[in-house]
């Protein structure tokens, strides 16, 4: 039982981590559209690389979350059944 609760609060941090991560980099594109054209190689090179890094990173550990979070469910779907 205590498996699957953190499983599922693996995938939920996982999925607010993606959704994070995706926001950051709207709300990026957003602020420097009106500076360059709307090309996203030119958003990343008016962005400065740390910024346009933590939103990478925030995507990634979402990722990674998420998966290892289905891993722990499926694992402690198979341990009760």
């Amino acid at each position: 039982m205590r498996s699957f609760i953190i499983g599922c609060i693996l995938c939920c941090f996982g999925i607010s981590l993606l959704g994070l991560g995706g926001l950051e980099k709207i709300l990026i594109f957003m602020i420097v559209s009106n500076r360059a054209a709307l090309d996203i190689d030119s958003v990343i090179g008016l962005t400065p690389a740390y910024i346009w890094n933590i939103t990478n990173y925030t995507l990634f550990a979402g990722a990674i979350l998420f998966v290892i979070g289905i891993i722990v469910l499926l694992l402690s779907r198979n341990k009760r059944g």
